[in-house]
């Protein structure tokens, strides 16, 4: 690249800020979000599970990647870890908020398929207490607080 000027410059500052040529942790556990959640959306849940441990890696609190993780292993009925998952979730950054009131939301489905109703209806209230209806959460909530969730289609949001 040329830069013409009219005089000699005392210094050339290139990316001062380091923000073009430098990758900061927070970009690397972005990307490595991305393309976990690519690859759950391809069904290759094994793969997302690396690329969101890769992130968790670099950032233990980081609630997105957490959450992401714990939906993969649901999808691939892995219940026990998965609810693992989305409490390391709710012990995260919880960045972004929505992920507070989902992780409840599906703490309270594993725990339905487990029998444990009470322990759902528990789940599920704290999703209604949260106050938070990204993506529909309290109508979600609300709908399984009356009635037992029951496995069936994908449970990815976000």
């Amino acid at each position: 690249m040329d830069v013409k000027t009219e005089r000699k410059p005392k210094a050339v500052l290139i990316d001062p800020r380091e923000r073009i040529l430098r990758m900061s942790s927070d970009l690397r556990v972005a990307v490595l979000i991305n393309r976990g959640e690519e690859l759950s959306n391809e069904g290759q849940y094994n793969g997302a599970i690396d690329e969101f441990q890769k992130a968790v890696d670099i950032d233990a609190h980081n609630s997105l990647a957490l959450f992401r993780m714990g939906e993969a292993l649901f999808e691939l009925g892995n219940l026990q870890a998965a609810a693992g998952m989305f409490q390391e979730a709710l012990n995260g950054d919880l960045k972004p908020k929505w992920v507070e009131v989902w992780a409840y939301i599906n703490r309270g489905k594993i725990f339905d398929i487990r029998g444990q109703r009470e322990r759902a209806v528990t789940e599920y209230q704290k999703a209604i207490n949260s106050g938070d209806d990204s993506y529909g959460a309290q109508a979600e909530a609300e709908k399984y607080t009356k009635e037992p969730f029951r496995r069936g289609g994908r449970t990815t949001i976000g």
